[in-house]
């Protein structure tokens, strides 16, 4: 996964942590070509917690933000959880949108 901000740019992996996760300041380095993580700990920890506040602000369950964000097991009953969750964020966004190709006006 990757979080962008006008200055850093995460490339954060779920199955290494943040240790084996890349960080490149944007505007010194905007080719990605020094990881700054060993020097920059703590903006590293500050993007992976905007992932996370993201994944708290979409309603995404706790299972599944583990699973996303560390690479944790997933049970079945997790998935079933997970699937009912798709299904009603579906059914709210075909709701809210459901005119929007005729050119309706969309709410804000």
């Amino acid at each position: 996964m990757t979080v962008w901000t006008d200055e850093w740019c995460l490339v954060y992996s779920p199955t290494k942590g943040l240790e084996g996760s890349e960080l490149y300041h944007q505007s010194t380095d905007p080719k990605q070509t020094r990881n700054m993580m060993a020097e920059q700990p703590m903006v590293a920890k500050e993007l992976l917690a905007h992932l996370e506040h993201w994944f708290d602000d979409l309603a995404v369950s706790p299972a599944r933000t583990q699973q996303l964000l560390h690479d944790a097991p997933f049970t079945t009953w997790d998935k079933l959880r997970y699937q009912l969750w798709l299904r009603q964020r579906r059914r709210i966004y075909n709701k809210q949108f459901r005119n929007y190709p005729r050119g309706a006006d969309v709410p804000s």
